[in-house]
């Protein structure tokens, strides 16, 4: 019995022990939209928006980049957005160019993330944005700082760093289209918060029944090393 109480605990122990995390890949599949994002040498950020959709509304793509900019705080510059064949596809295919500040923060490791998922959720059901593939040409990722994966309820983000290109990859995949929703961490230190939150919550109530079902164990033990049978075998095998 004392071994069935042992295994038991061992079971407890590796059951509570996190797992650890394997690397992460793009997940596969055509994104929705594509966007690279390009820091000057000197003043804003270079962004161009290309739409995998074909025909593509030009009135809404110009609507969430100006939501882009909403969200951000920062004025959009230059833009222009233009129609070119798909690749030999019959319908078009929309390029966006502009220029913005705040999308790359070298010093703080940061590349934003939430307000180009924020801009783009919520478009018709026809046009519904799902994945976005956002590329920060020309940047590296500053270790324990920047975010490479984030699983949430209103997204999942996955990243890859090209060290021979030189730049960060992330796949968004939205789990809601209602922008205020979307929420993604800037920072490992803001996710490790939001996780250990959320964790908090959760531990009482993932924890009880293993706390029932060890004491359970225990009590069956104890039960069995002081039954009356057990006693008297133990005296009559003394006299």
């Amino acid at each position: 019995m004392a071994r069935l109480v042992i295994a038991f605990v061992c079971v407890f122990v590796a059951s509570a022990t996190p797992t650890l995390a394997q690397p992460h890949v793009l997940p596969p599949g055509r994104p929705d939209v594509h966007i690279s994002v390009t820091k000057s040498s000197v003043g804003p950020d270079y962004v161009r928006v290309r739409m995998q959709d074909e025909d593509y509304p030009r009135e809404l793509l110009a609507k969430q980049i100006e939501a882009l900019g909403r969200y951000m705080g920062m004025d959009i510059r230059g833009l222009q957005i233009v129609s070119s064949a798909g690749g030999g596809m019959i319908g078009n295919v929309l390029t966006a160019d502009f220029a913005m500040n705040g999308l790359i923060d070298r010093q703080a490791g940061i590349f934003e993330l939430a307000s180009f998922a924020r801009a783009f959720a919520g478009a018709p059901d026809q046009h519904r944005v799902d994945v976005l593939a956002i590329t920060f040409e020309k940047e590296r990722p500053k270790e324990g700082v920047t975010v490479a994966t984030s699983s949430g309820s209103s997204a999942e983000v996955v990243s890859q760093y090209d060290a021979n290109l030189n730049a960060v990859e992330y796949r968004i995949t939205l789990k809601t289209q209602n922008p205020d929703e979307i929420d993604i961490p800037e920072t490992i230190q803001v996710q490790t918060k939001q996780t250990r939150q959320a964790s908090k919550g959760q531990s009482g109530g993932h924890l009880v029944p293993w706390v029932a079902a060890f004491a359970v164990a225990a009590g069956v033990l104890v039960y069995f090393a002081l039954r009356p049978g057990r006693k008297a075998k133990q005296t009559t095998g003394q006299e």
